[in-house]
C-alpha cells in the first residue's frame, strides 16, 4: 500500500498508522479468504481527501452517497475525509473504517479471476464485516503477527428497522440482486445491513 493524502500536517501520524493498519488488515483478509498461492501482490494506492467536496470531485458521478470507493480503473482506494465535521478521533475512525471496507473490495478484486462473478451481497457483506475490525499484535510461535477481531456494527439497528431480507425468502431475494438493484436507494441501507449480518 501507499497512502496519498491532502489531510493537514497534524494528521501525519494518523496517515502513517493508517498505512500500518492496512498492511495488517490485508493479512486479516487472507486468514478469512486465502489468496492464491504465489500470487503477485499489486501495489494499491489509498487516496484520502480532506473534504467531501474534494472526494466527490475525484470519485465522479454516481458516488455522491458514498464515503469511499475502490476504483478498479485506477486501482485506488479513494476515501472521503471531513476535517470540518466532528471530533478528530471520530474523523479518524471514519476514515479507518471506510479504508478497511474498501480495502476488502480491492483485495477480493485482486484475487478473483476475471471469469468469476462475485455476488454483490458477498462482496459488500464481507466489506461491511471487515470495516468493524479492531487490530492487535499477538505472538505466535515466537513471531509477532496482527490479529483482527470483528465487532458489532450499527448495521444491526438497520436490520431491526428494515428486516425484509432476513427471512428465507428475503435472503433469496438479496442473493439474487444485481449491483444496480442492491445499490438502489430503496434497497441500499437494508441490503448492506442484511449482507453484513449474514457474513457476521
Amino acid at each position: 500500500y501507499r497512502v496519498l493524502s491532502n489531510l493537514p500536517k497534524q494528521y501525519g501520524k494518523f496517515v502513517s498508522s493508517l498505512l500500518d493498519s492496512m498492511i495488517a488488515m490485508r493479512m486479516v483478509y487472507t486468514t478469512y479468504i486465502p489468496e492464491p498461492k504465489k500470487m503477485k501482490v499489486p501495489l494499491s494506492v489509498i487516496r484520502v481527501f480532506a473534504t467531501p467536496e474534494e472526494y466527490h470531485a475525484y470519485s465522479g458521478a454516481g458516488e455522491e452517497w458514498s464515503s469511499g470507493v475502490f476504483s478498479t480503473t485506477h486501482r485506488e482506494l479513494v476515501v472521503r475525509g471531513d476535517i470540518e465535521s466532528g471530533s478528530k478521533e471520530k474523523q479518524r475512525e471514519e476514515i479507518r473504517t471506510v479504508t478497511f471496507h474498501e480495502g476488502f473490495h480491492q483485495y477480493l478484486f485482486s484475487i478473483t479471476p476475471p471469469t468469476i462473478h462475485v455476488p454483490i451481497w458477498f462482496n459488500e457483506g464481507h466489506a461491511t464485516f471487515f470495516e468493524t475490525f479492531t487490530l492487535k499484535t499477538v505472538t505466535s510461535a515466537g513471531k509477532k503477527k496482527p490479529e483482527g477481531k470483528p465487532n458489532l456494527s450499527y448495521r444491526l439497528e438497520e436490520v431491526k428497522r428494515d428486516p425484509r431480507f432476513c427471512s428465507p425468502e428475503g435472503l433469496a431475494t438479496l442473493m439474487s440482486f444485481s449491483t444496480e438493484v442492491f445499490y438502489h436507494e430503496r434497497n441500499r441501507t437494508a441490503a448492506y445491513a442484511s449482507s453484513w449480518l449474514l457474513v457476521h
